[in-house]
């Protein structure tokens, strides 16, 4: 019963990913690229992980898009995004909470609510599982997520 149950949540986040971007609006030129994003795609390694290093835990990655500069939003709704800097902590792990893990982070821009072909973020919501961590993957971990946005192409 729970292997149909992630079955039918993933191809749901699959089907709402693609219908979402079939109506993508025209990349809006006054939003600025901030900060490249990657995804890691090693299992047993860095899989699903959103961050900002290429080699996220000497691990290969898959470019995903940019973060957004606020400034030069229009008036989509934005999620602040940071990347943790504590090594043995969080350091290169990409979270919408500035304490993520109790570590320390900076700012690397946010995740916008518009499209623009750009791809879908979700955020870990299970606390000893996935809490706090953002990925491209509704079963990270196969713990619950949440949307808190997009990346810019």
């Amino acid at each position: 019963m729970q292997s149909k149950t992630v079955v039918s949540l993933i191809l749901s986040a699959v089907c709402l990913s693609l219908s979402v971007k079939a109506q993508a609006p025209a990349l809006n030129k006054s939003l600025v690229r901030h900060t490249k994003l990657y995804v890691g795609t090693r299992a047993e390694c860095n899989a699903g992980v959103v961050t900002t290093n290429p080699r996220h835990l000497n691990c290969e990655t898959r470019f995903i898009g940019y973060t957004v500069n606020l400034r030069m939003r229009d008036n989509a709704r934005v999620t602040a995004l940071y990347v943790g800097v504590q090594e043995l902590v969080n350091a290169g792990v990409v979270s919408s909470n500035r304490t993520h893990l109790n570590g320390a982070t900076r700012f690397i821009g946010y995740s916008t609510t518009e499209i623009y072909e750009g791809t879908l973020l979700l955020e870990g919501t299970k606390a000893q599982c996935n809490a706090g961590v953002v990925t491209t993957n509704p079963l990270h971990l196969k713990c619950a997520t949440k949307y808190i946005g997009w990346t810019l192409p």
